[in-house]
């Protein structure tokens, strides 16, 4: 008879479980893979992801080092900031998001950037009022209405 484990990948920048899998034993070595570890976990543990988290998007199962524990806590917003919302429409105004944590998507009106150096910078041709989505895989979305004038 196989015995399962179960596994969480924990992403390490973030220390959040990316996703658990249940493997036979010994068919599975856990290892380190550049931003992710991978570590055993309970059946407890293992059924409270795939049924509190994987089922709510706006939760995350958080991974803290120091006790080797395991919690459902709330998914934050992506951190960005803005230095201003309004601009005039010239072309030369710009706005600047920063705080991005790398990849972001940024949405300016259905256009998608992808951000890796942590800011955005933007400014406007034509007067109207634009939505900017960032959007980063450890975040909830954050959005920015800027008005061009």
């Amino acid at each position: 008879m196989i015995l399962s484990k179960y596994w969480a990948v924990i992403e390490t920048n973030y220390n959040e479980v990316d996703s658990v899998s249940e493997i036979p034993d010994e068919s599975f070595t856990p290892t380190k893979d550049g931003d992710f570890i991978v570590k055993e976990i309970t059946l407890e543990q293992y059924q409270t992801y795939k049924t509190e988290r994987w089922a709510n998007q706006q939760k995350v199962y958080a991974y803290t080092p120091a006790t080797e524990t395991y919690s459902i806590e709330d998914r934050e917003q992506v951190p960005a900031t803005i230095d201003k919302t309004e601009v005039d429409a010239d072309g030369l105004d710009t706005i600047t998001i920063s705080n991005l944590p790398n990849p972001t998507a940024v949405i300016v009106d259905e256009q998608t950037y992808t951000v890796t150096d942590g800011a955005f910078t933007a400014s406007f041709d034509t007067a109207g009022e634009y939505l900017i989505v960032c959007r980063s895989k450890w975040y909830l979305d954050k959005e920015f209405t800027i008005d061009a004038s």
